[in-house]
């Protein structure tokens, strides 16, 4: 009987672990103050997925062009965006757009100075602070 419990409280812990990495996947993002530099954001949808919701969402302002990549759907999908000198907004998918991964790539072209937001989402509901950023 003693050994049952042990293996019921570890099986819940388990179970407890798993659900928290599943919760945490789906969203990326990132702030950046170095636009000159290449970076990549990835997102894996959640094992429940709260949503189907796939999106980009991009905002900031840059001296230069830039492109962001996004490839999903384990390469399938591809889409670029191309970012243009000055102030930049905006998204890309939406929540009829349903995936099991996406990535995402910044490239500077010109871009040596200013500041982006970038936000990736698969899968996942998305945060307040997106969810605003959007309806500007």
């Amino acid at each position: 009987m003693k050994y049952g419990y042990i293996l019921i409280v570890l099986i819940l812990l388990g179970v407890a672990a798993w659900l928290t990495s599943a919760i945490s996947r789906g969203h990326d993002s990132i702030k950046k103050t170095r636009v000159d530099q290449v970076c990549s954001l990835v997102a894996q949808s959640p094992p429940f997925r709260l949503d189907g919701n796939m999106r980009v969402i991009f905002k900031g302002h840059l001296d230069g062009d830039a492109t962001l990549d996004i490839v999903s759907n384990q390469g399938r999908d591809r889409h670029q965006i191309r970012l243009k000198p000055g102030e930049v907004m905006g998204s890309y998918g939406g929540a009829e757009d349903w995936t099991d991964d996406i990535q995402v790539r910044y490239t500077p072209g010109t871009a040596r100075s200013g500041h982006l937001y970038l936000s990736v989402y698969s899968g996942r509901i998305l945060s307040q602070e997106d969810s605003l950023l959007l309806s500007e």
